[in-house]
């Protein structure tokens, strides 16, 4: 029987992708574990690649659309593609640490129906920058009952960044059968979050998971494929509405828990992190409207949210960001992170 399927969905990332396949197959052919690649209509040399890797490892499986279906469809085909009781869905950029995949075998033994784990922030060439803070104030082990809001207010009050929210795919690893029982998503789908749609989807099922602290994946920054494409401004706009979004459907009838859901998107998308309008670029400035829209649904102050319509408007505390994030001040970063994470809410 296979217990975990390693799914990676993939478009145009040959350059990228053999960096991840080793990081996988470094770590031993394991029993009862497949991988999957489902590839989202790739023109560059992705098949020639794959093909090689299939020849060395009979637990590799390769499927190609024929038209590029878009992230979430792509995702939603690699787990119906997959056979493993639980999946692990991986960016096709990134990269397993050692002793991950022996490490997510031991733990799915103990039967929950989804896990978190920890995340390396790197550079766009995989150099290690700090391990990402998901959640502050949790032990590692901590089981979350998703049919209980008081549980589900807790564990979101706790949430720092998107990957908190079970933003970055390869930061769960889930029961498949469960995931197919998912329902609707047709909103969320095309904005490129339908993995938190199917995560959140799981209190519906009153499932239980459990906070594993342990960094699994180096995640590859500076690589966003809507920032290049459009703007980073579009980026925080998808962000933004498809998280709303996320929340208006799932908890409709949780009003404590939407509230808490969308504060922990307020508290990781601080007032500070959003640049003034004269600052911005062409493209950026193109999406600035939307972008404002969407967040000015969210719990932000009303004076923040004045200030985005001024095109002149001025805030300090972003500038202070960038000032503390200027290379010749890296010596000093050390002693005033903790300064910093008081002052910037991150």
């Amino acid at each position: 029987m296979t217990e975990l399927s390693i799914c990676i969905p993939t478009c145009n990332r040959a350059e990228y992708l053999p960096v991840m396949l080793d990081s996988i197959f470094k770590q031993a052919v394991f029993d009862g574990v497949e991988v999957v690649i489902s590839d989202n209509n790739s023109y560059d040399d992705t098949h020639r690649i794959v093909k090689e890797y299939q020849e060395r490892y009979k637990n590799l499986s390769y499927y190609k659309n024929d038209i590029n279906v878009g992230f979430d469809r792509n995702v939603l085909n690699c787990i119906s593609r997959a056979k493993g009781k639980y999946c692990w869905i991986l960016g096709d950029d990134d990269a397993l640490l050692p002793g991950s995949v022996g490490f997510v075998l031991r733990n799915i033994k103990s039967g929950y129906d989804f896990y978190t784990c920890g995340l390396n922030l790197c550079d766009s060439k995989l150099r290690f920058l700090e391990q990402w803070t998901l959640t502050k104030g949790l032990k590692d082990g901590k089981v979350v009952h998703m049919g209980s809001d008081a549980e589900l207010m807790r564990y979101l009050r706790a949430v720092v960044s998107n990957g908190g929210l079970f933003g970055y795919i390869g930061g769960c690893v889930f029961n498949r059968s469960l995931a197919l029982k998912v329902k609707g998503g047709q909103r969320v789908s095309g904005l490129g979050w339908i993995h938190i749609y199917l995560l959140w989807s799981f209190k519906n099922f009153n499932a239980k998971f459990k906070v594993l602290k342990r960094p699994l994946v180096n995640l590859r920054t500076q690589n966003d494929s809507l920032v290049k494409e459009r703007s980073a401004i579009y980026r925080l706009t998808m962000e933004f509405k498809g998280l709303y979004i996320i929340a208006e459907e799932l908890f409709r009838n949780q009003p404590k828990v939407k509230n808490a859901f969308l504060s922990a998107v307020k508290r990781y998308i601080a007032p500070s992190s959003i640049p003034p309008l004269f600052v911005l670029n062409k493209n950026e400035k193109r999406d600035w409207p939307e972008f404002c829209g969407w967040l000015c649904k969210y719990p932000y102050s009303k004076s923040f949210k004045k200030r985005l319509g001024s095109r002149w408007r001025v805030n300090p505390m972003y500038f202070v960001r960038r000032v503390i994030n200027l290379p010749v001040l890296a010596f000093v970063k050390r002693p005033l992170k903790k300064v910093r994470a008081a002052v910037i809410g991150r």
